[in-house]
């Protein structure tokens, strides 16, 4: 890592359903909670009908992130369901996930100790280099390594991510690269994200998304990430949802 420190604080969905999922997300929180302060953050797709809602919860010692997202994907829609466990810092511990696709329902449990990744089927060895994870098209694992890492204005750092393909929930590693290009006086940062290829051999059999970026050719993206380290914007594909903002900042 660089120098410094981390600075952290089916059908296509409607509107009212974003409000739906939000309400039921922070339901799901109360009374489970003790000295928690939860988060509720939403992100519509730009380029297609999609929504990805979570809650974010924070504790001492813990963040916990419960997310859904529901998106038009190319033969149907896509349902995904995620649970993700980190430490106060962000680094990352478990991965709960489930798709539903098509008729077809898949689950994935991915665990990393700080020295051994494993999945639901044991030692993933081919994930010994990765860092973080980053699951495909959902905003919230940039966070990972936006506040576990330590930054300074201008550095760069190449990481390993474990990449979860959707709707697979195959997982591969992948390289990609952070620059921190400015943080504003309200503690909003922008980064340049770019994706830099396969860190080792492709998985047989899982697919892509058309008209959304994969890890298999070069990308790139400015992103602007809140005081917190949730994205705010990630164009062209992600942009955070004013009533989410609103909700949270009432505390519902």
């Amino acid at each position: 890592m660089g120098a410094g420190v981390p600075v952290c604080d089916a059908v296509a969905p409607k509107p009212v359903y974003a409000m739906e999922v939000l309400m039921n997300l922070s339901n799901a929180k109360t009374g489970h909670v003790q000295s928690a302060d939860v988060e509720l953050v939403a992100w519509s797709w730009l380029t297609r009908m999609g929504l990805d809602v979570a809650a974010v919860t924070r504790t001492p010692d813990r963040v916990s992130v419960e997310g859904r997202v529901q998106a038009q994907w190319d033969d149907g829609p896509l349902e995904l369901a995620y649970r993700l466990e980190c430490e106060a810092d962000w680094r990352f511990v478990r991965l709960d996930a489930r798709t539903v696709y098509r008729g077809d329902t898949r689950t994935l449990e991915l665990a990393w100790d700080g020295a051994q990744w494993t999945d639901g089927q044991g030692r993933r060895d081919d994930l010994a280099d990765a860092a973080y994870i980053d699951i495909m098209a959902t905003p919230i694992t940039n966070t990972l390594p936006v506040c576990h890492a330590s930054w300074q204005p201008g550095a760069s750092q190449v990481f390993t991510m474990a990449y979860v393909r959707l709707p697979e929930l195959t997982v591969e590693p992948v390289r990609q690269r952070y620059t921190l290009l400015a943080t504003e006086p309200d503690g909003r940062r922008r980064f340049l994200y770019e994706t830099l290829g396969p860190a080792g051999e492709r998985q047989a059999g899982a697919t892509g998304l058309t008209g959304y970026h994969g890890q298999d050719s070069t990308f790139s993206a400015e992103l602007l990430v809140d005081a917190g380290g949730l994205v705010i914007a990630y164009p062209p594909y992600w942009d955070r949802m004013p009533a989410a903002r609103a909700l949270a900042d009432k505390g519902i």
